[in-house]
């Protein structure tokens, strides 16, 4: 969930230039979530270990628990609100099952292996270990209150001690989302927090017949393993083939229909917190002349190339999108003011200022006008698209061979001097 910043000469915490870089990819906000929440996990399972008591016992049954419990966390459900684990069944299964000290090590293992073996980025499996804080408060609970096996008149304990798990997991992504300078909306975790309630029922009535059934508690996970997988893969594809139709196949970016719904929605989160939201038009300057010099691949080619600007040049929570042809669009996550949304022009604009080079060695720049505009309690999106769209197209009409049009409200120039020029000798002024 950051856009982060530029690595610092010098490493957070006393960490080398080398090491940091290539840890974080330059990303401060990676850094101190991996420092603050990752590595102190790693320092508190570690303690677990040391310090607390087993427990109980490892059993045969364990080896198994750990197993599905990382097959488990290789699939997700894609829900509305996001993505949703559905390892919970198999976590509980592998708390009675594998001794209570070594849970934290083994709960965080899991996590990392299930990354690496489904060829996730080194950023996700090392944001893997920020994301296993739940597995402490349910070991120091039945640490406490019912060390030993799993059996249903310890019932008001393990419920105690998962009512712990969820409440502290959901406070560290909280943390963590406000450390970003995002806010973590509580009515869209109930739908992830239900069904992890919905699944420990089941790894408990596993656990409570593992030492009596073990095959029988096998099979039973096996199953609802398996089922959970099939639902989630056949979910994916659709959720997959519905965000097909409404993306742009050039660039990736949502297209018009996905940027209504995107800007309608942070209209009516703007209208419940009294805050106001922002909005960029973009449109590239002379895009038809690089379609006449340098054909509709090379136009494809710097379409893509602005695409992955604003790209870099946006937060997580904005939305920027394709309207078609060479406009663009970004909504602007709230809250914003209009000079932060006239900061994040000119930081497309900076972007924009590295040539683009073309798939046949030809290097261009190019230029686009933006028009930036907010929106919230007595501006509707509607007037807002009206005032971006204005400001827009007055930045067209004033362009000429000796102008320089700057953003409204800032100093930088939507267009270098240098306007479009490759090495074929034809260019723009």
């Amino acid at each position: 969930m950051g856009n982060g910043g530029t690595a610092p000469d010098q490493g957070a915490g006393g960490i080398g230039p080398k090491v940091y870089a290539y840890l974080f990819g330059g990303d401060r906000e990676a850094a101190i979530d991996l420092i603050l929440f990752g590595f102190s996990y790693v320092i508190v399972a570690i303690a677990c270990l040391i310090f607390l008591p087993e427990g109980h016992s490892f059993m045969v049954v364990g080896a198994a628990a750990i197993a599905l419990f990382i097959a488990s966390s290789n699939f997700e459900l894609e829900l509305r609100v996001g993505w949703v684990g559905c390892q919970q069944a198999a976590f509980v299964l592998v708390l009675f099952t594998v001794p209570l000290n070594w849970v934290p090590l083994v709960a965080v293992a899991c996590m990392v292996i299930a990354r690496v073996t489904s060829g996730a980025s080194r950023e996700h499996v090392l944001r893997s270990l920020c994301n296993s804080w739940y597995s402490i408060p349910a070991v120091l609970v039945l640490e406490a209150l019912a060390p030993g096996r799993a059996q249903w008149s310890h019932g008001w304990v393990y419920g105690i001690a998962f009512v712990c798990s969820f409440v502290v997991a959901e406070a560290v992504a909280g943390i963590r989302f406000s450390l970003r300078g995002q806010h973590l909306k509580l009515r869209e975790e109930v739908v992830p927090v239900s069904v992890d309630v919905m699944l420990t029922p089941i790894g408990l009535m596993g656990a409570v017949n593992a030492g009596s059934q073990p095959i029988a508690t096998c099979a039973m996970f096996v199953g609802v393993t398996g089922l959970l997988a099939i639902l989630g893969r056949e979910h994916a594809e659709r959720r997959t083939q519905t965000e097909r139709a409404l993306r742009d196949p050039l660039t990736g970016l949502p297209n018009r229909a996905l940027f209504d719904e995107a800007l309608e929605g942070c209209e009516r989160r703007c209208a419940r917190a009294g805050v106001q939201g922002g909005l960029l038009l973009l449109d590239l300057n002379d895009f038809k002349v690089v379609n006449d010099t340098y054909g509709h691949g090379g136009g494809d080619q710097v379409l893509a190339a602005f695409a992955n600007r604003i790209r870099w040049s946006t937060r997580a929570v904005d939305t920027p999108a394709r309207l078609g042809g060479d406009e663009f669009a970004i909504v602007l996550a709230e809250p914003i003011s209009i000079e932060d949304a006239e900061a994040v022009a000119a930081k497309v604009h900076r972007a924009m200022l590295e040539p683009i080079e073309l798939s046949g060695g030809e290097r261009l720049t190019a230029t686009a006008a933006i028009g930036a505009a907010v929106f919230g309690p007595g501006i509707t999106t509607t007037t807002a698209m009206e005032h971006a769209d204005k400001r827009l197209y007055e930045q067209k009409r004033a362009r000429n061979p000796g102008a320089r049009p700057e953003v409204r409200g800032t100093r930088q120039p939507v267009w270098p001097a240098a306007g479009l020029r490759g090495p074929r000798g034809a260019g723009l002024r």
